[in-house]
């Protein structure tokens, strides 16, 4: 009898970067073959930021410490369908 494979793992790779035009944090997802572009809202980011105006370098550090947390979020949005997942709050 031949088994089912599962659905390829949801996998984040590359370097995050900053969308000039919003200040939005975008990196890439991978599942399988397919790359799914994903977005952080800046808004979501500020928030957590020490500064009340933070700069792209103090956004990209918010990013990485709450990194983890962020790839949880896209992951259950594209298990629930999104083909590209925007962040808009960190709950």
């Amino acid at each position: 009898m031949v088994g089912v494979d599962p659905s390829p793992i949801l996998s984040f790779r590359g370097k995050p970067h900053v969308d000039a035009r919003t200040g939005d944090i975008i990196f890439i997802a991978y599942r399988g073959l397919r790359f799914i572009p994903c977005r952080v809202k800046r808004s979501a980011l500020k928030r957590l930021a020490i500064n009340s105006v933070p700069t792209e370098e103090e956004l990209l550090q918010v990013f990485i410490d709450h990194r983890k947390r962020i790839e949880g979020l896209v992951e259950e949005r594209v298990l629930s369908g999104e083909i590209s997942p925007v962040i808009s709050d960190l709950p």
